[in-house]
């Protein structure tokens, strides 16, 4: 059955980001023009494969500074949660990755399987393991963080050379600060500003907005320019029962690094 192109661009409305629309508008208004001289089956067509095209996984990567509370963003949500399978998520193809096993002072090895390497010239990290026990989850969660600004960069799913299920990061260098195994020590280095503080309460607050319930363990990777950056995403729940809210979780880091700050260095890094 032949569909209309305004079928179509509403169809395109309802599934796709703002910012997909206006990548493909001034396409769409040449095709519509197109139709009413004589092209509405190549128009309707080349719309069609459009479509297809914005509803693929890759065309949810990428990072941006949504507010959880926006159509866009919700948007975005509902096309992620349709990422039920393996082969709905970029599959990265193994032998285009240079990956070597790294080791993770934090991480048991023989639970969590860690890589660093390079994809086409960027750096990376691979993640996986015994303890990843639902792996696409993560992966969702990876992508829907993406677009708050919360996370590293979530590039797709690939396998090691004994097949073990991975999720590939774009790789971010910092200083650990989390809950569980806690070491003050570890922390010596540690580039911190006042806007890092807000932004790791930020964190709880924005997990609170999208329906994270519990946060047993906040994870952030805390950058030379005091960025924090969540990881470890298999920690957060949707059940309030499965550890404490992400907020309060979010205050006893931000807590314990003030005590460090102020013990250590003096004061907080005044933002710059």
């Amino acid at each position: 059955m032949k569909r209309s192109i305004p079928h179509l661009l509403s169809r395109l409305y309802r599934c796709v980001s703002f910012k997909q629309l206006s990548a493909i508008s001034c396409i769409c208004l040449i095709l519509a023009s197109a139709s009413i001289i004589g092209g509405v089956a190549k128009a309707e067509s080349f719309c069609s494969k459009l479509i297809a095209k914005l509803l693929r996984p890759n065309s949810l990567l990428g990072m941006d500074n949504l507010a959880p509370e926006s159509l866009e963003f919700r948007k975005i949500r509902s096309q992620i949660q349709n990422l039920r399978s393996r082969s709905d998520f970029p599959n990265i193809d193994p032998t285009k990755l240079t990956l070597k096993k790294i080791s993770d002072p934090y991480t048991s090895p023989l639970l969590t399987y860690v890589y660093s390497g390079k994809m086409k010239g960027r750096e990376i990290v691979a993640i996986g393991g015994i303890a990843k026990t639902d792996l696409l989850q993560e992966a969702r969660l990876y992508i829907l963080l993406n677009k708050l600004g919360l996370c590293p960069q979530f590039l797709g799913v690939t396998q090691d050379a004994e097949g073990n299920d991975l999720i590939v990061l774009e790789r971010v260098y910092g200083i650990l600060v989390k809950r569980k195994g806690f070491r003050p020590e570890k922390l010596l280095g540690l580039h911190a500003t006042d806007q890092t503080i807000l932004e790791i309460q930020n964190t709880g607050q924005l997990l609170h907005k999208i329906g994270i319930r519990s946060a047993p363990d906040l994870q952030f990777l805390i950058t030379d320019s005091g960025k924090p950056y969540l990881i470890d995403l298999e920690y957060l729940f949707d059940e309030p029962n499965m550890g404490p809210d992400p907020r309060d979780e979010a205050s006893w880091v931000v807590t314990k690094l003030k005590e460090f700050l102020n013990k250590v260095v003096g004061n907080l890094k005044p933002n710059i």
